[in-house]
């Protein structure tokens, strides 16, 4: 009982602040490639995505040295985020997109990142969970 007399406490002081259906209210987002992506407002879009690459780390030798990890985790990354820039997530769009920052110089993540009025570069977190090796 006491339980459930807390859970409304809670429910009821989300409410009160207009934060228990945010996910809700918040608008579609328009990804670079023009489609649009609606607010699930759990992260089980994320997780489906890293699902297949934390399966494959558990089983693939690649992956269990500190330096297979970084490599498949950045591999990974970058091509889930491409998918957000390319009309149709194939490989030839793929290795257009990539080829096309040694020749405009900027990735496509670089241009995006310039056109934040306020963002702010930093080191990436990669960096700092595996370190280059000494």
């Amino acid at each position: 009982m006491e339980d459930f007399r807390l859970l409304l406490a809670e429910v009821l002081r989300l409410n009160a602040e207009d934060q228990l259906f945010t996910f809700v209210m918040t608008p579609d987002v328009i990804r670079p490639n023009g489609t649009t992506m609606k607010a699930e407002g759990t992260n089980n879009e994320a997780e489906r995505t890293l699902r297949a690459p934390a399966v494959a780390r558990k089983m693939d030798r690649a992956s269990k040295t500190t330096s297979g990890a970084k490599r498949r985790t950045i591999v990974t990354s970058t091509l889930e985020s491409i998918r957000c820039y390319v009309s149709y997530f194939t490989l030839e769009n793929i290795v257009q997109e990539i080829l096309s920052w040694k020749e405009n110089g900027i990735s496509c993540f670089e241009k995006r990142l310039n056109g934040i009025k306020d963002a702010v570069k930093r080191q990436g977190i990669l960096d700092q969970l595996y370190p280059k090796p000494s």
